[in-house]
């Protein structure tokens, strides 16, 4: 490998010419030479500091949009029930104790929810309304449902349609329309239908309680558990009223005001024989 010294000897003799050679202008060029490779390797160098640094900034976008892509948004109830507005308008509400979050820059009609929630969901054709409880997960279009993730999974439909699955099983989801409700045991791969205990298991979030002759004594068993009372009806002398229907609609804000109308419908005597315990 030739030294910057033969490099300069090679110069000079192959620029000399009798009586033309001129040290100094020689000397010149070859400074000049030096000076441009030097320039070109300092413009390499920058330009090489800028792509490193456009790559570090795209690097740092990227981390920046995936944690905003990627954010949760939580929602919670505590002592109370609590009714939340989701970002695609559709409404939650959940009761003492439950949870419900989502991604709203990713996937907004996708929920994960722990406890008991009721859902109000507004329609979308396009993009289906998806609930991941646990080892149970419900997919609607649009429709007011229940889900109570807690052991058994249980879900239970006000109006429109879902379908209720497993969520690691490949078994074929169960369709559930208004009034209709099924359990998912732990170890089971298919919710099961079941007649509920109650005609009104979301009253709770709803606010009202309706009948379609429905007979009394149900009625009754299920405002005294809603109410933490024992509710006793009287009917022409005969106790329980079990030959009596009831149809109609109800607000859960005062449980007097129910009997005083229910009493007034089927000419029934309904005495609160205790208080609530809680």
């Amino acid at each position: 490998m030739k030294t910057n010294e033969d490099r300069m000897i090679d110069f000079v003799a192959k620029s000399y010419e009798e009586n033309r050679f001129d040290p100094k202008k020689a000397l010149a060029r070859s400074q000049n030479g030096s000076l441009r490779r030097s320039l070109s390797l300092s413009k390499r160098t920058v330009m090489l500091k800028r792509i490193a640094g456009v790559a570090a900034a795209a690097a740092v976008g990227i981390f920046l949009y995936l944690s905003w892509l990627t954010q949760w948004t939580g929602y919670a109830a505590y002592d109370i029930a609590q009714t939340f507005t989701l970002p695609d308008s559709s409404s939650v509400t959940l009761a003492p104790g439950s949870t419900l979050r989502l991604q709203k820059h990713k996937d907004k009609r996708l929920v994960q929810m722990t406890g008991k929630v009721y859902f109000n969901v507004r329609h979308d054709d396009r993009a289906p309304f998806r609930v991941d409880a646990g080892s149970g997960f419900v997919k609607v279009l649009g429709t007011r449902f229940q889900v109570d993730s807690r052991d058994p999974i249980s879900v239970s439909v006000v109006s429109g349609k879902v379908l209720f699955s497993a969520i690691r099983s490949g078994e074929e989801a169960l369709i559930l329309t208004k009034g209709q409700s099924a359990v998912l045991d732990p170890a089971a791969s298919k919710p099961v239908e079941i007649t509920p205990k109650h005609p009104n298991t979301a009253a709770w979030a709803t606010g009202e309680f309706i009948y379609d002759n429905t007979p009394l004594p149900e009625v009754l068993s299920e405002l005294s558990e809603y109410y933490d009372v024992t509710l006793v009806a009287f009917d022409a002398g005969h106790s329980s009223g079990e030959s009596r229907r009831l149809s109609g609609e109800f607000s859960t804000s005062s449980l007097q005001e129910i009997l005083n109308l229910i009493n007034s419908a089927l000419g029934t005597d309904i005495q609160i024989e205790s208080q609530p315990t809680r």
